[in-house]
């Protein structure tokens, strides 16, 4: 009687060895990159893959008008500097279908806030705008303190929300640059894979109602702006090829959570913990992506919004829910001068968390001007509202 483990039995043949593809997939030739296992592809038919993903965005959403002028929020990373060159080539003579916006180069200058060495944070700065000024595109320096004190972000208590917050000014001071522009469009440079990492750290944040937009091509959450995401077909990976091959130089630039443990932010938790699923499982990343976009949330369309992100407030649940059990419980637990008055009704789920972590004590811990203005609008509404007569009543 045979046995798996002894003599030379070929019931089980031993399991084939899998070896990567050396041909291109396309063409034949001797491939270069491999993407993904047996998805080979030489230089040329990379780049056309490349510049097929990031049109292809375009082409299915017709959202951009020839001749419209668009913000390009560009930092300078893989993202941003890929994305620019894509749109360069698009525009190029040689390009068959040529891309028809008009690209305005916006990078919002965030060193002061992650780094406390002043002369790192002057020579990042000037990579940036050199590589902007090559471009030979309009561009515009913009600093974040336009938007909000570097104090600010300091009181606030957990690398989390301060990686959270800075990621939000960020994207509302590029859509009030573009209304100053009278644009109506501002490109972003995300990644699938930094897309399906936003999926896991939205929903430990408490933005699970916010996910189906944050993966949308065309995010029209903010008022009069639409974001959009011409880079969420192509991997991080492929980005990164894509840059190697066509030698684009890359500016590295520091966030809050460089060099620091996976612990130490639920943003750099989601990352190890993503990125080390996608190692094992290749699939990981495009399932989180896909999933992600089919998450929609009913929430009640009242026109109220988050003071903070902009997003639709997802406060108003039934008494029975898990929010207002979290809500009566922070109440009996915690009580200070800023929440007795409200001040946390203009903030959704996730976004009054951060303010909970504001160290209120702190002359620093002045909000922002937007969301004065956001708060003050909501406060003038409810006491307007106060007025009105309900539509039921005889």
């Amino acid at each position: 009687m045979c046995s798996v483990n002894e003599g030379n039995c070929d019931c089980f043949p031993p399991p084939e060895s899998k070896k990567k593809s050396t041909t291109c997939v396309k063409c034949n030739n001797p491939a270069i990159v491999c993407i993904r296992f047996n998805d080979s592809f030489c230089k040329d038919c990379f780049i056309l893959y490349c510049i097929h993903k990031y049109r292809s965005t375009f082409g299915k959403s017709k959202i951009v008008r020839d001749g419209e002028s668009v913000i390009l929020g560009f930092s300078g990373g893989h993202g941003a500097s890929a994305m620019l060159h894509l749109t360069k080539e698009g525009k190029s003579a040689r390009a068959a279908k040529k891309l028809r916006y008009l690209p305005i180069l916006i990078y919002i200058d965030d060193t002061n806030f992650v780094t406390t060495n002043k002369e790192m944070a002057a020579k990042i700065r000037d990579k940036v705008i050199e590589k902007m000024k090559k471009s030979e595109l309009e561009y515009e320096c913009i600093p974040l303190e336009r938007m909000v004190t570097k104090e600010f972000l300091q009181s606030l208590d957990t690398l989390t929300s301060k990686e959270e917050t800075i990621d939000i000014l960020k994207r509302q001071l590029l859509a009030e640059i573009a209304l100053e522009r009278k644009c109506q469009k501002v490109l972003l440079g995300d990644s699938s894979t930094k897309l399906s990492i936003n999926v896991v750290s939205n929903v430990v944040q408490g933005r699970g109602s916010q996910v189906a937009h944050s993966m949308k091509f065309d995010d029209s959450h903010m008022k009069d702006v639409t974001l959009i995401r011409p880079m969420r077909e192509l991997t991080s990976k492929e980005i990164a090829m894509y840059n190697k091959i066509t030698g684009i130089e890359v500016v590295a630039t520091p966030s809050f959570s460089s060099k620091t443990p996976k612990h130490s932010s639920m943003q750099r938790l989601s990352e190890s913990f993503v990125l080390s699923l996608q190692a094992s499982f290749p699939s990981t990343c495009s399932t989180l992506f896909r999933s992600g976009e089919k998450l929609e949330a009913k929430l009640k369309d009242d026109g109220k919004s988050c003071a903070l992100c902009a997003n639709r407030l997802d406060t108003n649940m039934s008494a029975c829910s898990a929010l207002e059990a979290a809500e009566f419980s922070r109440q009996q637990t915690n009580c200070n001068t800023m929440e007795s008055n409200n001040f946390l009704q203009s903030f959704c789920y996730a976004c009054r968390n951060i303010m909970l972590g504001l160290d209120k004590s702190s002359e620093n811990s002045r909000l922002p001007d937007f969301v004065q203005r956001n708060i003050q609008r909501d406060q003038a509404t409810d006491g307007i509202q106060k007025y009105l007569l309900d539509e039921n009543t005889d």
